[in-house]
């Protein structure tokens, strides 16, 4: 099994960081070491320790995210030109939804015969397109 992997970071937003927080809020309940690490927090917090950040709440927290393909052939330098193709796509407005671009090279590009022709898969935001070959 081959695997190709591309990880970036995506600004927190409103909505993931209040689940977050309430995840958050559910560990105090369940996890010593969190409980007393929020309890260390709020006691700095109320003693005024992280009064020198100003303007905090101007800060984008981001988190990290990976995307991976999993395959029978060791495409990886291809399938990481994909993962990256996904990636520009989901940042833009496109006709597509990602899983259809998935389905399209995991459902109808064939898989090229060992020493055959290679199957050439164009990517839109690519100047040049997927090129996959199988060495004889």
């Amino acid at each position: 099994i081959y695997v190709s992997c591309l990880s970036f970071l995506e600004p927190l937003t409103m909505i993931r960081k209040g689940e977050l927080d309430l995840y958050s809020k559910y560990r105090q309940g369940t996890s010593l070491p969190h409980r007393i690490y929020c309890q260390q927090k709020k006691e700095r917090n109320h003693y005024g320790f992280d009064s020198c950040l100003l303007a905090f709440d101007d800060v984008v927290t981001y988190e990290c995210k990976t995307i991976c393909l999993v395959g029978r052939y060791p495409y990886w330098t291809e399938f990481r030109r994909f993962l990256s193709h996904l990636h520009l796509l989901s940042g833009s407005s496109c006709d597509f939804p990602l899983e259809r671009h998935i389905s399209h090279l995991l459902l109808s590009v064939p898989v090229p015969k060992p020493g055959g022709q290679c199957v050439l898969v164009p990517l839109s935001s690519m100047n040049e397109p997927m090129a996959l070959v199988l060495p004889p």
